[in-house]
């Protein structure tokens, strides 16, 4: 168990990384993160799809696991993007890319701090703001299919070690 118990952080800013290699590697490990933002607001969605199994005898009903819904995420700027990252999400989302993205409670130099990291490709972004008004509007971001040697990569909790 990690820093906060395997749980999420709660107060304080999170801070988001996106692989900005040149080409989006396909291990987590291999590439290099630029920081995206640090938010307050960041919503990860992990949910999972239910069923429901209904007895006519005594009218009660249990819920039954289903497959996991596709992971996503969204999270509001607090300010403008620099002109860096602005111009690799924007060619991300153009380029229909699947990137290493990693949600972590603090900065990626800090020990200890941790959070998801997933393939994951950006559905919605404030593509009409100006660069430097970037900020109030809402990015999300969906978990895509990513291979690496013939596997495919899924989410996983990210520990910094430094």
């Amino acid at each position: 168990m990690g820093q906060y118990g395997g749980g999420p952080k709660t107060g304080g800013l999170m801070a988001i990384y996106v692989d900005d290699t040149g080409t989006p590697a396909t291990d987590p490990t291999a590439g290099s993160y630029a920081l995206v933002a640090e938010v307050e607001d960041c919503s990860i969605d992990r949910s999972r799809a239910t069923a429901e199994l209904r007895r006519r005898g005594n009218r009660a009903a249990k819920g039954l696991p289903g497959t996991k819904n596709p992971t996503t995420a969204e999270f509001r700027m607090p300010f403008g993007l620099d002109e860096t990252v602005y111009d690799l999400l924007r060619a991300a989302y153009e380029g229909e890319e699947v990137r290493w993205w990693r949600f972590l409670s603090g900065p990626d130099s800090v020990n200890g701090n941790e959070g998801i990291q997933a393939p994951m490709f950006i559905t919605g972004a404030p593509w009409d703001q100006p660069l430097d008004d970037v900020s109030g509007y809402d990015f999300s971001l969906m978990i895509g299919y990513l291979e690496n040697s013939g596997t495919e990569q899924d989410e996983s909790w990210y520990t910094v070690s430094v």
